[in-house]
């Protein structure tokens, strides 16, 4: 069984390969055809143009929806996950550690 998934999975991965360089190459022809028919301008612009995003920017479109993403599984995990943890804080190890560590000796002892 575990064979035929991987025949599928390396099927998938080689036809998205396929499809991908099939439409590059598409594009590429499409653009070469697509060349011949702009006009030639000989009068150079009167003044350049300004960059739109010019200067320093803090993330633009990848900060924004992370920042998003992460409230909502923050919302989320503080409705799931509180109750397991509200009121323990970091505190209560130490009687699991004196139990792990007393169990630790008595095989010691043993051994």
């Amino acid at each position: 069984m575990n064979s035929h998934r991987w025949v599928v999975i390396v099927g998938a991965i080689l036809f998205a390969a396929i499809v991908g360089v099939m439409a590059y190459n598409a594009g590429i022809a499409h653009g070469i055809a697509q060349s011949g028919k702009m006009p030639a301008f000989n009068a150079p612009n009167p003044y350049p143009y300004p960059y739109p995003y010019y200067g320093w920017h803090f993330g633009g479109f990848f900060f924004f929806p992370f920042l998003f993403i992460a409230f909502w599984l923050l919302v989320v995990r503080g409705l799931f996950w509180r109750r397991g943890w509200y009121g323990r804080g970091c505190g209560g190890y130490e009687a699991r550690f004196d139990e792990w560590h007393r169990q630790s000796h008595e095989r010691m002892k043993e051994a």
